[in-house]
């Protein structure tokens, strides 16, 4: 039992250390990050990139390139928005003014199962936003397939 106690303080002053350390840190996850990435699990709405490139071609949700702006401006799918994960957790309310909440976003990175969209997506169905989805299969699969990508500055 007194190992255990042990433990569990250790355990209790290394997370309390880490939260810390974390808070201070310049390009320490947001709380509401940390937050969104261990909520319980709601159910995240996956789009295919079949399915995804059909909505593109009818331009009937905007796309949302969570990754950093150096990554977005080497290859994304033409028209995306880019709102990297950080930065969005710290302005969610700027987003949150120019994004009608009854508008469809399709969220995505680079790779197929990226943790920090699966917060994304969680925090803005939370938020009211209930036609938002992330792209399964994300860039990779989309790059794979031959479908247009755009690089460099956005157009606005």
């Amino acid at each position: 039992m007194r190992r255990f106690g042990h433990a569990a303080l250790l355990s209790l002053a290394a997370l309390a250390a880490g939260w810390t350390v974390n808070q201070f840190h310049p390009e320490g996850i947001p709380g509401r990050m940390a937050r969104a990435l261990f909520m319980s699990g709601r159910p995240i709405r996956r789009v295919s990139p079949d399915s995804a490139m059909a909505v593109f071609q009818r331009g009937a949700a905007i796309f949302v390139d969570i990754r950093a702006s150096r990554e977005f401006r080497a290859g994304r799918i033409p028209g995306a928005e880019n709102h990297a994960i950080q930065p969005f957790f710290r302005d969610f309310t700027d987003f949150k003014k120019s994004h009608p909440v009854d508008t469809a976003y399709i969220f995505y990175c680079f790779e197929p199962a990226c943790r920090e969209g699966r917060a994304m997506l969680v925090w803005m169905r939370r938020a009211g936003y209930r036609r938002a989805a992330w792209l399964y299969g994300g860039l990779s699969e989309w790059t794979q397939n031959r479908w247009p990508v755009e690089t460099g500055e956005p157009v606005p």
